[in-house]
C-alpha cells in the first residue's frame, strides 16, 4: 500500500503539466481569433461590350496579381456581370479575362488543344482569355462596392 507522500508528488507533477499545457495553447494563440487580419469582402460590378455592343453571355474573371485568388460570374445577357470575392485585395490590381463560357465535360488541355487547332468557334478574340496578354487590368480601390466597365475590340 502506498503512503500519501509517495503518490503526492506524481499526482502534483501530472497536475501541473497539464495546466502548463493549456496555459500555452492559450499564450500561443491557439484557442484565440488573433492573427493575421481577415481581408474585407468584395464586390467588383460593371459592364463588357464588344466594339461598343453588350457582351453577354461570356464568362468574366478576375485574378488578384497579389495573391493569385480569382472569381468568375457569366456576364448577363444584357452584357451585365457581379463577382464577389469573400475576401478582396483592396489596393491590389485585378488582371481580368473574358471568353467562351466553358462545357464542364470537356478538359481544359482539350480546350486549349482545340483552340489552337481553331476548333473553336469564339466571338471573344483569343487574346482576352489570356491574362498575360488581355491587357486589362482592373485596381480595387476599397471594400465593398467597386466598378468596372470592359471594352473589347474585335480587331
Amino acid at each position: 500500500m502506498r503512503t500519501w507522500s509517495e503518490s503526492m508528488p506524481v499526482r502534483v507533477f501530472k497536475s501541473s503539466l497539464a495546466l502548463a499545457l493549456i496555459a500555452s495553447v492559450f499564450l500561443l494563440g491557439g484557442g484565440c481569433s488573433k492573427g493575421e487580419p481577415r481581408r474585407p469582402k468584395v464586390t467588383i460590378s460593371g459592364s463588357v461590350k464588344l466594339d461598343g455592343k453588350p457582351l453577354g453571355l461570356k464568362t468574366i474573371q478576375f485574378s488578384s496579381a497579389a495573391t493569385g485568388d480569382s472569381a468568375s460570374t457569366l456576364i448577363g445577357e444584357d452584357g451585365n456581370y457581379e463577382i464577389v470575392f469573400e475576401e478582396g485585395d483592396v489596393g491590389a490590381t485585378y488582371d481580368v479575362t473574358v471568353y467562351e463560357p466553358q462545357d464542364a465535360s470537356v478538359s481544359a488541355s482539350d480546350l486549349l488543344d482545340r483552340r489552337n487547332q481553331g476548333n473553336v468557334i469564339s466571338t471573344v478574340p483569343l487574346k482576352y482569355s489570356d491574362r498575360s496578354k488581355s491587357g486589362l487590368k482592373a485596381v480595387v480601390s476599397q471594400a465593398g462596392a467597386n466598378t468596372y466597365d470592359v471594352e473589347i475590340t474585335s480587331k
